[in-house]
């Protein structure tokens, strides 16, 4: 599970498949089970409802499945021995018989290969838009050329998910997953989750409610990506029964634990969330006395109309979902609390990455109102 470099002066070297396994047919998820959002990116991501008992085991075959079919390797003085070919094609060495080998690359890590070079990706995107491939490839590998970096290629099937630094420590989702199962409490169970070859989000909850008469479920949602895409973490997260909204909270000292990829061990992991669970309870009791407090204070018509303009601006939303959101409120109260709540079910109609921001803000500002 650690790199395990060929040795010898090859340009390019192949590390060993960290795990591999058959693929397994374990994991089923029927059309019912699927949360559906609305898809606004250009890869589509949903959040997979989860009603079966055993859903960290069928999360951890999700995994190994994806991990069969991913292979890594290091490209030393990349600038000499790899290039991009018609802005969507990744070309190298390989040092076991030194033909070329040719790779898809993904959007993100033809990001993650500019950001290397010094190359601005916002340009390349604009110049495949306006179909000047030629243009883009000029620019990557003019670039490309002046480097001697070594990179960490990583790839899934016939294309690269993620172009990394060397120093990136390969701790991938299988194994961070078994280290939750041993360490979490076995009365959490998996409520939703995405999973692909470059992230992971999941959410578990406890089987109690936070509040007696309420509908708000503890629980902990974690995060990771084996390309660099966020950081290696644990937040609070509070799920509401009744419309399926979530909200992330911060408290005290801030998350359950969060880390990058970068010297991190599977020893240093399951020392740290073991803990990082310890501070659970006193959190989440914290979490408790602030819904409760938000609950009770109410807002009048001027205040919830200067706040939701607040959230307009900083989310950038457009007038079509501020009004959605203002539609809500009698839904849920003129309380803090309820407002919050709105906002998290418009969430709900964006895409993974959108939905987890506004989550997060939601959460933020549930505290300072």
């Amino acid at each position: 599970m650690l790199l395990n470099l060929i040795k010898g002066d090859d340009n390019v070297a192949l590390i060993f498949k960290p795990r591999k396994k058959e693929p397994s047919n374990v994991v089923q998820f029927t059309q019912h089970d699927k949360v559906i959002i609305v898809e606004k990116d250009e890869k589509k991501q949903v959040l997979e409802a989860v009603k079966n008992p055993d859903g960290m085991n069928m999360l951890i075959n999700k995994a190994e499945d994806i991990q069969f079919y991913c292979d890594d390797h290091i490209i030393k003085d990349s600038g000499k021995y790899a290039s991009i070919v018609n802005a969507e094609s990744f070309v190298f060495k390989r040092a076991e018989d030194q033909r070329v080998k040719t790779f898809d690359i993904s959007d993100y890590a033809l990001s993650q290969l500019c950001a290397k070079i010094g190359v601005s990706s916002q340009y390349i995107k604009k110049c495949i838009f306006a179909e000047k491939r030629d243009l883009a490839d000029k620019n990557i590998n003019s670039w490309m050329q002046t480097t001697s970096k070594d990179l960490l290629l990583r790839t899934h099937k016939n294309k690269v998910r993620g172009v990394l630094s060397t120093r990136y420590s390969i701790f991938d989702t299988p194994d961070i997953l078994e280290i939750v199962k041993e360490e979490l409490n076995p009365e959490f169970k998996l409520k939703e989750f995405f999973m692909d070859e470059e992230k992971l989000h999941a959410r578990f909850t406890l089987p109690e409610y936070l509040i007696e008469g309420e509908t708000f479920i503890p629980g902990i949602q974690i995060d990771s990506s084996d390309v660099g895409r966020n950081t290696l973490s644990m937040k609070l997260f509070i799920f509401n029964e009744i419309c399926t909204n979530g909200l992330v909270v911060s408290v005290g000292q801030g998350d359950l634990y969060t880390r990058k990829h970068i010297g991190i061990t599977p020893i240093d992991f399951k020392n740290e969330v073991r803990e990082s669970l310890k501070l659970y309870p006193q959190m989440i009791q914290e979490v408790k006395d602030l819904f409760i407090e938000k609950r009770s204070k109410k807002l009048n018509s001027i205040q919830i109309s200067k706040i939701i303009h607040r959230v307009q601006e900083e989310l950038h939303l457009s007038e079509e979902t501020t009004k959605s959101i203002i539609q809500l409120v009698p839904n849920y109260g003129s309380n803090v609390l309820g407002l919050t709540s709105c906002l998290t079910e418009q969430a709900q109609l964006y895409t993974l990455d959108r939905r987890l921001e506004i989550e997060r803000f939601a959460g933020n500002l549930l505290k300072v109102i």
